[in-house]
């Protein structure tokens, strides 16, 4: 699984390095996002703060990669809020992320709602503004959105993650999928360090390894370590960390002289040089305050001692009561409770050999690989989830009409089904009769009628509205009135729709001008409106970005399949009669004329010995019937009409080079079902076939005017090594159009937009 991990601070230690690290050990990748906060920075430190903020690296860390994504510097919450959000977005999908596993508590780094999240409750974040109850900090906590940005990260979360029965209690009116994930320990480190730590350490021997906060109560055990002296002189305190209370730790230790029995180390960053600098000591210390913000976490530093099979003095907070160790000495309120505590773990005469069982029930139940074994479970139960969503596929047409619509639709709706997903089509009753045909993808046929082109299904809007709220519409736009209801009725029911734009036709004849009007009108509010823009290639969505002013975030580029066998074996260069082949819709867009002029230009210039099956029915049949016999080509070219299953990759199988004429395409299926039987591809160079036919590599690309396109032709049948070098490319190419894979495209675009 591909992860991308949000902490609540920018560095490299804690609950999310550890899951980071341990992920990654298990298999998993992982992407780790830095994002630079400036509100607990000391002023030396603000100006490094100002260079560094607006920058974009990233580095790798051990074995995962380290994101540091730019921001403003100091003191912008909204404008940082949009800034990260757009980031993250466009990172997860350049990665092809599977989850965001995030910590974010702030209106900052508030992880978009179409992104598939665990949110992780690892604290209180909330809590400094209600203990400390200044005003500085509960107008900045306001500001940042602190509380409400909890809530929504609760709401919107697949799961949520906590480390405690009090953020338990938090979640759960928010997300039903709430899960105690404590804590752990680093295993394999403890068990190393175990192996050369002292079996009897100095006995008055503190160490206090933690973030010296306000609440760490860090001057205070300086006091009463220095008192205790009287009863024990050869008490000893090492403090390992940094934070904001470290000047007047060093204060107090210079001004009473104690350099010689309280040691200040610093903050250490190597968990083996860490642990074996704890295992050194007899007692450890957990004694920030007891607040409702203490409580709500989980003592890491808890389990870090437990594991090492040392005493520890601890606040009497509610997990580390909850946990029931014996080796855990707790005191109430108060310096007299401290200290009584104090006395009695460094009276006690018990050590590491008498809390073994202790030390292998946290090696057992808090290894790092089996917290992070049952957040990859949690994370794995939710994307099941998401992909069981309900999805509804919305055309205007659909089988038995055939065409590159209709075919997309109905296996693309079939390969969901097939692979777990609720999946229904809702579609007019052009070539059949009204109903609902049950099955494993149920279809239901609205009565309709035809005008100008376009498929009007009256009863469509209230069809929809009808659907759950919690449905996936797949809205597939290739004419008018569809679209506009299914934007109408996502509007008063509230479901998340994907417009999946199959064509953008240009305007024809002199009636043209509507179809702009209605494309600047309606479409592109359609568009707009929609939670996803799905286009098969690059091309058009530069026509979606440069036409309809869509953000190219909102955009996925998912091209057609097939479901049409492979071959195993490369064609060989054609001998005797040259055969040809065209399938499609005998419509405008297919430019035939076209098709028709170069053939017979091939035949008076080239060779007559050919023959071209065209396959497909449509508006132009007459016509193009008409042309044939116009241009002498009544021997060289037969109609078949729609062909499918099959009699039609029986058809493709039998030829030896497939044409395309068309004017204007959003994809081509029928390049993708030629590529599967190795046929080498003359097409027009129009811009979406470009991103499935390579010129010269795979087929020719030909300028839309005769002699040019009969050129291609002649040059792919003249050339024995070149047309068997095409075939053999597109073989090799057809197996990334499978719509087993193509589906998990689309699949991943229904989890973004939940």
């Amino acid at each position: 699984m591909k992860y991308i991990i949000l902490p609540n601070m920018p560095r490299m230690n804690g609950r999310h390095y550890c899951i980071a690290k341990s992920l990654v050990e298990s298999g998993h990748e992982v992407h780790y996002v830095m994002w630079d906060l400036p509100y607990t920075l000391p002023p030396k430190k603000m100006l490094r703060h100002f260079i560094d903020a607006p920058r974009r690296t990233t580095t790798t860390f051990e074995e995962f990669t380290v994101h540091h994504l730019p921001r403003l510097p100091f003191y912008w919450p909204f404008l940082n809020g949009w800034l990260f959000q757009r980031q993250l977005r466009k990172l997860f999908h350049q990665l092809k992320a599977d989850i965001v596993f995030g910590e974010s508590y702030t209106n900052e780094t508030a992880v978009p709602k179409d992104l598939p999240l665990i949110y992780d409750l690892a604290d209180d974040y909330a809590g400094p503004a209600d203990v400390f109850n200044s005003p500085p900090h509960k107008i900045a906590f306001k500001m940042l959105g602190v509380r409400s940005t909890m809530r929504k990260q609760c709401e919107q979360a697949l799961a949520v993650t906590v480390v405690s029965k009090i953020l338990e209690d938090y979640a759960k009116p928010f997300n039903p999928n709430v899960v105690i994930l404590p804590n752990g320990v680093n295993s394999p480190v403890v068990r190393s360090v175990l192996r050369t730590a002292p079996a009897t350490p100095p006995p008055h021997s503190l160490v206090y390894a933690t973030g010296f906060g306000p609440w760490s109560r860090a001057v205070e055990t300086l006091e009463i370590t220095s008192e205790l002296r009287n009863e024990f002189p050869d008490i000893r305190l090492t403090l390992i960390g940094d934070g904001t209370e470290v000047a007047a730790m060093q204060k107090y230790i210079r001004e009473n002289q104690a350099e010689s029995y309280i040691d200040y180390h610093g903050f250490v960053g190597n968990q083996t040089e860490l642990f074996r600098l704890i295992s050194q000591h007899a007692i450890g210390l957990n004694i920030s305050e007891k607040n409702a913000w203490r409580d709500a976490s989980h003592p890491m530093k808890v389990m870090d001692y437990s594991a090492l099979g040392i005493k520890i003095v601890s606040t009497d907070l509610n997990e580390v009561r909850r946990l029931g160790y014996e080796n855990i000495f707790l005191f109430g309120e108060g310096k007299e409770a401290f200290l009584d505590a104090m006395r009695k773990a460094l009276r006690a005469k018990t050590g590491r050999q008498d809390y073994a069982s202790i030390t292998q029930r946290v090696l057992r139940d808090y290894d790092w690989e089996v917290i992070t074994k049952n957040l990859t479970a949690i994370a794995t139960r939710g994307l099941e989830q998401l992909a069981q969503t309900s999805v509804c596929h919305v055309t205007p047409s659909y089988p038995p009409q055939l065409g590159g619509l209709e075919k997309v639709v109905e296996v693309l709706a079939a390969t969901e089904a097939r692979q777990g997903l609720r999946t229904s089509v809702i579609t007019s009753n052009q070539g059949t009769t009204a109903g609902t045909t049950p099955g494993q993808v149920p279809v239901t046929r609205l009565r309709s009628f035809v005008f100008a082109n376009t498929t009007f299904i009256p009863a469509l809007y209230w069809k929809l509205v009808r659907l759950p709220v919690d449905s996936i519409v797949h809205l597939h736009i290739t004419q008018a009135f569809t679209p506009e209801m299914v934007w109408l009725a996502s509007k008063t029911r509230g479901f998340a729709y994907a417009a999946h734009v199959h064509l953008d036709v240009p305007p024809l004849g002199v009636l043209g001008f509507l179809l702009e009007s209605y494309k600047s009108l309606l479409l592109k509010q359609v568009l707009r409106g929609a939670n996803r823009v799905i286009v098969p290639t690059d091309d058009y969505k530069e026509l979606m970005i440069q036409k309809y002013h869509l953000a190219p975030e909102r955009i996925a580029v998912i091209p057609n399949g097939t479901d049409h066998a492979i071959v195993k074996s490369a064609k060989k260069a054609p001998q005797g009669r040259l055969k040809l082949l065209f399938v499609g819709r005998l419509s405008p867009q297919k430019n035939l004329p076209l098709l028709l002029q170069a053939l017979a230009h091939y035949a008076s210039t080239y060779d007559k010995d050919f023959h071209l099956t065209i396959a497909g029915n449509g508006e132009l049949r007459e016509a193009l019937e008409s042309q044939v016999k116009e241009y002498g080509l009544g021997k060289q070219v037969t109609f078949v009409g729609s062909l499918s299953g099959k009699e039609l990759e029986d058809t493709y199988e039998s030829a030896d080079i497939f044409l395309l004429s068309s004017f204007v395409e959003s994809f081509g299926i029928v390049l993708i079902e030629a590529m599967t039987k190795g046929l080498p591809i003359v097409s027009t160079d129009i811009p979406a076939v470009r991103n499935v036919v390579q010129d010269g590599t795979n087929g020719i690309l030909a300028a839309q005017e005769p002699q040019a396109f009969a050129e291609g032709v002649h040059r792919i049948a003249s050339d024995k090594k070149l047309y068997e070098k095409m075939s053999s490319n597109n073989l090799k190419r057809a197996s990334a159009y499978e719509w087993g894979k193509i589906t998990g495209e689309f699949i991943r675009t229904y989890r973004e937009m939940v």
